[in-house]
């Protein structure tokens, strides 16, 4: 897993956690095609929490066909 995808972010009751921020592809964590990102917002504070890589529809066809290949080679046996 990419480092390039981890980031400790602070909760409201002081402990500091790792989150993913990258798509889940073929068991890692990775980019966008258009390299896109979003942020998530707290909605009690209005606050940044973090941003998050941004999944195109080429990016879901992507996770769907290494999600077919891993069900058929690997997980029907």
């Amino acid at each position: 897993m990419s480092s390039n995808y981890e980031e400790n972010i602070t909760l409201p009751n002081g402990k500091t956690v790792k989150v993913y921020t990258g798509l889940f592809i073929n068991n890692e964590f990775v980019d966008s095609i258009d390299r896109k990102r979003f942020e998530t917002i707290n909605p009690a504070t209005g606050k940044v929490i973090t941003s998050v890589v941004e999944a195109s529809e080429k990016d879901v066809d992507i996770a769907v066909e290494a999600a077919t290949k891993a069900f058929n080679e690997e997980w029907i046996h």
